[in-house]
């Protein structure tokens, strides 16, 4: 019937059309297949290039090889082709541009064997990564994000007093004020004062993927087999690791989320993100998927939500006590904004750029992801005349990308002032580490606004109200930091000491006040209570 009313020359140029598109498609194909593949260094029959990559600052190798081969490298580990993008025109062009075949992750052998099967930002590329995109897109994307303002700035308040009783314990408390904040915005749970055992589980829970999940750390990503070894087996520890990050991923997964349901019947109705997945449909006709997808969610934002905030506020320290010029810089903005009688709030935002470019040089100078997740190609790809196999990792280096000298010239200084032209205003020919720093295409981290805000509100309060130092050993001779960095998935900076004192007596006392106010909102309106 359809055919009848379809014109002989119609029918015939559908045809045409038909066979010319099927030529294309094969040939295409065809040619993809004769293709040479990106340059890279000499592989060895079967092991490839396993032996030539180093399990620490994996960066620095994959930028030498750049500036060896160029800025499409290829790899082979064991069989899997690796793809590593050296250049911000690479990265744009695929992970950005056709991030519709480059938005997969590599099928791992090693993620399911340490629990974390369960975490959206290494699920496949499929309708289960898009329902838990979507929905922790929901909760944390720009226009959302300030309903956990007050939780954060209460954070950096109980922070900024914890300074002021034990500075000496300045990264450990810090991990713990910022598990505090996502604790509660994910489950509803305000932690203790000290040693709150919802927060260990999130602490222990990243242990496993932030060391097994390092390109090359284990052989068993690329030769499964290896996961039916005995754990007794020689070589095989890996595997008793692995079942006690299992078991600790598991217990992150769900002791704090069966805490925060038990206290919403128990009728302390704490709004959480757990909570509030429950209560909604989220086209889930299903109970159980309803409350996988509350899990998923809720443990990816507490287990990981901390991570960026806490590197990046380590190198935050690590700069303010190596660039006591920027330190002042940003203090006198500080005090001609917010002034001497309260610390800084959301609203100050706007009229503190300096710090945002404290910020932003934060994310360029100590990359915490230096090189991101690994993304998976869907289909074969052409690139510059290389073919790229189906099925390859391919691996952003957000490490050269910061060091790029054009882009950002003397990229080993710390330098806040690049982001500004000499009027004060932003310099749009800057780029933006924020861009890269959290990932590419669909893939990007959907709660950088988040940790932004957190990043902001704690750098702010911390310089308003301390001085950063270096130590000094008896003859008062500064002690040398480094700026170093510790390998892994997320990195942080090298252990470093600093000294951290109050900027005076007023700020001292305002620390205080602010403290007895329950490190809310807090300003003095009497200069005499000062």
């Amino acid at each position: 019937m359809m055919f009848d009313i379809i014109s002989p020359v119609a029918l015939l140029s559908l045809t045409i059309l038909v066979e010319l598109l099927a030529f294309r498609y094969f040939r295409s194909s065809r040619n993809l297949r004769t293709l040479p593949l990106p340059p890279g260094p000499k592989r060895l029959p079967i092991l490839g290039n396993a032996h030539d990559i180093p399990l620490n600052k994996q960066w620095l190798t994959f930028q030498r090889w750049a500036e060896e081969h160029g800025d499409v490298v290829y790899l082979n580990l064991l069989g899997q082709s690796v793809v590593v993008l050296n250049s911000a025109q690479a990265i744009t062009d695929l992970l950005d541009k056709r991030s519709a075949i480059y938005s997969d992750r590599f099928k791992s052998t090693v993620v399911p064997l340490i629990g974390w099967d369960w975490n959206v930002a290494l699920m496949g590329y499929g309708l289960k990564w898009r329902q838990t995109r979507r929905a922790f897109h929901e909760y944390f994307h720009s226009g959302v994000v300030q309903q956990y303002q007050h939780t954060q700035l209460s954070g950096a308040r109980k922070y900024l007093t914890r300074l002021l009783e034990n500075p000496g314990n300045f990264v450990q408390d810090l991990r713990y004020d910022l598990g505090a904040t996502i604790l509660e915005v994910s489950y509803g749970i305000k932690a203790k004062d000290t040693g709150d055992e919802y927060i260990a589980i999130g602490e222990r829970a990243v242990e496993g993927p932030t060391k097994a999940l390092v390109l090359g750390a284990l052989w068993v990503e690329f030769i499964p087999a290896l996961r039916h070894l005995p754990p007794w087996w020689p070589g095989a520890s890996y595997l008793r690791k692995a079942g006690t990050w299992r078991e600790e991923a598991l217990a992150l997964k769900n002791v704090p989320f069966t805490k925060a349901m038990s206290d919403f019947r128990d009728g302390a109705r704490f709004w959480s993100i757990a909570s509030d997945i429950m209560a909604q449909d989220h086209g889930l006709g299903d109970a159980l998927e309803k409350e996988e997808l509350a899990k998923n969610v809720a443990a990816v934002t507490y287990g990981a939500g901390a991570d960026t905030s806490f590197s990046t506020l380590q190198t935050f320290f690590l700069a303010m006590a190596l660039y006591p010029e920027v330190q002042r810089k940003a203090q006198a903005e500080l005090e001609a904004v917010v002034g001497p009688h309260r610390l800084p709030e959301f609203d100050d935002q706007k009229t503190l750029p300096y710090i945002h470019g404290i910020v932003k040089e934060c994310l360029c100078w100590q990359n915490v992801f230096t090189l991101g997740f690994p993304h998976r190609l869907m289909e074969e790809d052409e690139y510059r005349g290389y073919r790229i196999p189906r099925g390859s990792i391919v691996l952003g280096n957000i490490w050269v990308m910061s060091r790029n000298a054009k882009a950002f010239p003397d990229p080993e200084v710390f330098n806040p002032e690049r982001y500004f032209k000499e009027d004060g205003t932003w310099n749009a020919d800057v780029p933006d580490p924020s861009l890269f720093a959290f990932g590419f295409g669909r893939r990007a981290c959907p709660g950088r606004h988040f940790a932004i805000a957190s990043i902001y509100i704690y750098a702010a309060s911390i310089l308003h109200a301390y001085n950063i130092s270096t130590k000094r050993d008896l003859d008062g001779k500064p002690i040398e930091i480094k700026a170093d960095m510790v390998s892994g998935v997320v990195t942080y900076p090298e252990k470093f000491d600093c000294d951290i004192t109050p900027r005076s007596a007023d700020a001292k006392a305002l620390v205080g006040f602010c403290a007895t106010e329950g490190g809310s909102m807090c300003s003095y309106s009497d200069e005499a209570n000062i």
